[in-house]
């Protein structure tokens, strides 16, 4: 299992993600800090997680739908998105 950090603000858009992907994970906290882990990710597929994460904040909080970068040049993986949000526009984060 690989260790990361979190932040609180961040850990419940942490949390769908992982979920929708079926990644394992489990909360640790050590040293007051707030730590995660999980199975079978490595730093760069983890960043892109936690980048997913943010957009599902900020989309949120404004209202409008954020991809990533990455997301929007990949047709695979823009299409799954606008079709489970259900949205017809979209802003990169």
């Amino acid at each position: 299992m690989r260790t990361f950090r979190v932040s609180k603000a961040l850990r419940q858009y942490v949390n769908g993600v992982l979920k929708r992907k079926n990644v394992p994970y489990q909360y640790i906290e050590k040293k007051g800090e707030l730590l995660i882990q999980v199975e079978g990710l490595s730093g760069t597929q983890f960043h892109k997680i936690v980048q997913r994460a943010k957009c599902e904040k900020k989309s949120l909080e404004t209202g409008s739908f954020y991809i990533t970068k990455e997301e929007s040049e990949n047709p695979a993986a823009f299409t799954e998105l606008m079709q489970v949000s259900g949205r017809t526009s979209f802003l990169v984060l």
